[in-house]
């Protein structure tokens, strides 16, 4: 059964920060190269400058929202710490070649900063139970309220594709290339059943986390692989509307690049552990 936990919201990021980490996440999911240069640029002023004709001056986000520290006397303090040493310094961004680059802590902390609500309330629908026999039914369940939809797994297996394929609000399904050459025949079969169905793979080290991905723009997070539901522990956590944006759009482009299962050629039969 679902259920809400309420808790206090942290802020481990404030919001230029959080719209900083956000803009190079972008330039890198579109291939793009991000200098430090481009970086400060941004970060000192994101958006166009406004001209106030009754006070003949300019203002703009980048500086009302800095970081402003009171001193003894209440006079505001306000960070002149340029973006590149900043996050370099937090250990959330590297550059090397002159481009930036997030880290792994940096990703971590944006995909935290994008799934926070942004009214301080965490909705955590409880429903992966190992004990509970009817959790793998939940799950489904709970991916067919989603609505149509394009649900990712790195790890997909055969079984699980024939029952995504009986969810008729799932139409795209996106997984790894994990043994994708012993698989390819079972995933055929499963599309064909449906004409409105498809599979599709991408390098392994592409995915990593489990998504359903409505194509009204929600997005739910699911806590393990569906393989492996009746087997851990877990939760399926719904994204806000910022994060569901952004995790929309990204993996919208890597369904983009994505290869077909009449591309499979020479793809690795390596196997890698399921997490």
């Amino acid at each position: 059964m679902a259920s809400k936990v309420r808790s206090e919201p942290v802020m481990i990021i404030d919001d230029l920060s959080h719209l900083v980490l956000t803009y190079i996440a972008a330039v890198e999911s579109c291939g793009g190269k991000l200098s430090v240069e481009a970086l400060n640029a941004y970060g000192k002023q994101p958006e166009r400058i406004i001209f106030n004709d009754m006070y003949a001056g300019q203002a703009g986000r980048g500086v009302l929202i800095s970081a402003q520290v009171s001193s003894e006397n209440d006079e505001p303090w306000i960070s002149d710490e340029a973006f590149d040493r900043f996050l370099s310094r937090l250990h959330w961004i590297e550059v090397s070649d002159g481009a930036v680059h997030l880290t792994q802590l940096g990703k971590a902390v944006l995909e935290a900063a994008n799934s926070a609500n942004l009214e301080g309330d965490s909705t955590i629908e409880v429903l992966i139970d190992p004990s509970n026999q009817f959790a793998y039914a939940q799950v489904m369940n709970k991916i067919a309220q989603v609505g149509e939809s394009l649900v990712v797994d790195p790890y997909l297996s055969a079984e699980t594709a024939i029952d995504l394929a009986q969810i008729h609000t799932v139409k795209r399904v996106l997984t790894g290339d994990r043994n994708i050459r012993k698989l390819q025949g079972r995933f055929s079969i499963v599309m064909r059943s449906r004409s409105d169905f498809e599979i599709r793979y991408l390098d392994q080290k592409s995915l990593h986390d489990r998504y359903v991905i409505s194509e009204a723009g929600s997005v739910i997070v699911l806590g393990s692989s569906l393989n492996s539901i009746a087997h851990r522990q877990g939760v399926i956590t719904p994204l806000d509307r910022m994060g569901s944006k952004f995790i929309s759009e990204a993996y919208e482009k890597l369904w983009q690049q994505s290869s077909l299962l009449n591309d499979v050629s020479e793809s690795k039969e390596t196997d890698f552990p399921a997490s």
